[in-house]
């Protein structure tokens, strides 16, 4: 148990009904939301898809969290309290360049500063979450790592 209390997954996000809904929000644990096998059958049948509208379709259907902090309605001006974390998302379409883009996702996770890697819904991205010490400087946190990740030749999600 002590584990899970000093995990920097270990605190409250939002989660919206769907990645569209922006409305009604309740609070959930990420590490639970993380390690939950809840949706994992929707989530394998998405991955199924071959046409990525239908995939796309199929996924706003999911539940969506905010895992940089927690809303009353999902906007910046609504925004109540940060989790100490941001997120990165990154695309294969932005980086079929890549010959080692299938062990990104085994890279990450050996980084001291990645709190957490995995595959995107869709099976073909990966998103991942980093622990920031100033959350209050969240938006330079992130352009530090778009630029990091940019000279690894990795392009990084501008919007996640």
């Amino acid at each position: 148990m002590e584990n899970r209390l000093k995990n920097p997954l270990n605190v409250t996000v939002s989660c919206f009904r769907n990645c569209v809904t922006a409305d009604h929000p309740r609070p959930v644990n990420l590490l639970t939301w993380l390690t939950s096998d809840k949706y994992a059958n929707k989530v394998a049948a998405i991955r199924k898809i071959t046409d990525k509208a239908e995939r796309d379709k199929m996924k706003k259907q999911l539940p969506a969290i905010t895992p940089s902090g927690t809303f009353n309605y999902r906007s910046e001006e609504r925004f109540c309290r940060h989790s100490g974390l941001f997120q990165f998302d990154i695309d294969k379409k932005d980086n079929e360049h890549l010959a080692n883009y299938a062990d990104l996702k085994a890279q990450f996770r050996k980084l001291a500063n990645v709190a957490y890697c995995g595959l995107s819904v869709s099976g073909t991205g990966y998103w991942g979450l980093v622990p920031i010490a100033e959350p209050e400087k969240h938006k330079e946190h992130f352009s530090a790592l778009l630029r990091d990740f940019a000279t690894l030749g990795i392009q990084l999600d501008p919007a996640p």
